[in-house]
């Protein structure tokens, strides 16, 4: 059966399901599909579904279902494009790009996703450059171009430069997701985690169900975490040094001062991003702290630490215990964070919804 046969029902049904995913309702788009006849379009669109709900091994399978169904159709091959990369498979994904360039290489939509999949290949960066040129040419001031000019540069690692792309794109469209998405993408890439985990919980809180973005959002977050671990840990050492009897003579008094004032300003540094990132961005912390019991455990354990280090020195006749204690806490939140990144995994470039043009 081919996709000009279905019946009149059966074209309501796709595009009601097609509705659904890009109001951001997979689940629902999925029931919607229930009982038509797998073409090669009812196929993609549930892969499509499937990847939005993070499913990628079985959106994969379908994607490639409908492909080998249809390999001549840009309407499955574009969009099994991001299905193969989010599923990790690269190979497939610049396959079915390259095909859908040979079929289609004036048309802006195929340029727009050979650039950005091709970008993912240094052998492959000027084609990308050719096409993402082509395309700007062809559509100078369209928002989806200028995102997707920072989808190329994100591709190549080039994260300063692809902030400033996707702050154009949203410029002119200040409401595309996928730009918003991937910029913070690219903050997160540049350390800049608070920015970061403002633009992903600009994506998240409309759209929950976006998996790559709530990754993002706890990667982000696990970013700000790390850098308290540092600080907090730093501390703890200094602590530790100005306690320690040298056993020699000089200034040790001296020591004494400034390692606790190095442990003090370090607390200091934690405070003070500990404050920045409640100001800018209190409702996805609380809401993730709330979410998840090992994030809050890190938290409290982290808050211990520092709190021992600067109980220390009015606990001389503990020594070395404190600053020993505050150490060793932020080594099992180093082991804690560990399982928390691991279940983050590095978030997914944002795919469009809706077709790029």
């Amino acid at each position: 059966m081919t996709d000009t046969m279905w019946t009149d029902p059966d074209g309501a049904a796709l595009g009601r399901a097609a509705e659904l995913r890009l109001a951001g309702r997979p689940r629902d788009a999925l029931r919607a599909l229930v009982g038509l006849p797998p073409t090669a379009t009812v196929l993609i669109e549930q892969a499509r579904c499937l990847d939005d709900l993070d499913e990628r091994g079985d959106a994969y399978r379908l994607g490639a279902e409908a492909v080998a169904a249809a390999p001549d159709d840009i309407d499955v091959l574009l969009p099994f494009v991001h299905i193969a990369r989010s599923a990790g498979a690269p190979e497939a994904a610049l396959a079915a790009a390259e095909q859908a360039l040979a079929l289609s290489p004036d048309e802006l939509p195929t340029l727009l996703t050979y650039a950005t999949e091709a970008a993912h290949w240094p052998e492959h960066e000027d084609r990308a450059a050719r096409a993402i040129s082509a395309a700007i040419d062809l559509a100078p001031n369209h928002p989806v171009v200028a995102s997707t000019f920072g989808d190329v540069l994100l591709g190549t690692g080039r994260y300063a430069a692809a902030v400033q792309a996707y702050d154009g794109a949203l410029r002119l469209d200040p409401a595309d997701e996928h730009a918003l998405q991937n910029r913070a993408a690219a903050q997160l890439a540049l350390g800049r985690e608070t920015a970061s985990t403002s633009g992903f919980w600009s994506v998240v809180h409309d759209r929950p169900d976006n998996a790559p973005a709530v990754r993002g959002l706890r990667r982000s977050v696990l970013g700000t975490l790390q850098r308290l671990r540092v600080v907090v840990g730093g501390s703890a050492i200094a602590g530790f040094f100005a306690g320690v009897p040298l056993g020699a003579p000089g200034p040790t008094l001296l020591i004494a001062l400034t390692s606790w004032l190095i442990a003090a300003a370090l607390i200091a540094i934690g405070v003070v991003l500990v404050a920045r990132a409640m100001r800018q961005n209190r409702e996805p912390l609380v809401r993730l702290l709330r979410g998840s019991t090992l994030l809050r455990t890190v938290a409290v354990l982290l808050a211990v630490a520092a709190a021992l280090v600067l109980l220390a020195p009015a606990l001389p006749f503990a020594f070395p215990w404190p600053p020993l204690a505050a150490f060793a806490l932020v080594a099992v939140c180093s082991a804690l964070s560990f399982v928390l990144h691991y279940q983050a995994a590095p978030p997914a470039p944002g795919r469009r919804r809706t077709d790029p043009v």
